[in-house]
């Protein structure tokens, strides 16, 4: 939903309130992706062959962790999987609680406004 563009503050903050739940859940979703992949060993080795192939590009966003693992050797193949997919899961949980305290200030700064139209 594009954020509001007119003058009423409150429209423009319930605008952008939904553009940081939607960006909240998206990570969400990526969060309980990569937990997953970690912990099955078929999602594992799918990974695996498709980066020590030519297979990146079919798997799709999790693809672009290994853009540059061009020429890992197959044994380090597992432990660049693993290091990857925790350091984006500890980014991803870092953006989000910074969003989440963005979202609670948007939220103080609207409920007023809010109030004041029912008022």
């Amino acid at each position: 939903m594009p954020v509001w563009g007119g003058d009423c503050e409150a429209m423009r903050l319930l605008g952008l309130e939904g553009e940081y739940l939607s960006f909240l859940l998206d990570m969400e979703v990526e969060l309980g992706l990569l937990r997953h992949v970690l912990g099955c060993d078929v999602c594992l080795v799918t990974i695996k062959e498709g980066i020590s192939g030519d297979g990146k590009r079919a798997l799709g966003a999790i693809g672009v962790l290994f853009d540059d693992a061009i020429g890992v050797n197959v044994m380090e193949l597992g432990d660049l999987v693993e290091r990857r997919m925790n350091q984006r899961i500890e980014q991803l949980e870092r953006l989000k609680e910074d969003a989440g305290l963005e979202l609670e200030d948007l939220r103080r700064n609207l409920e007023p406004l809010i109030h004041q139209d029912r008022g």
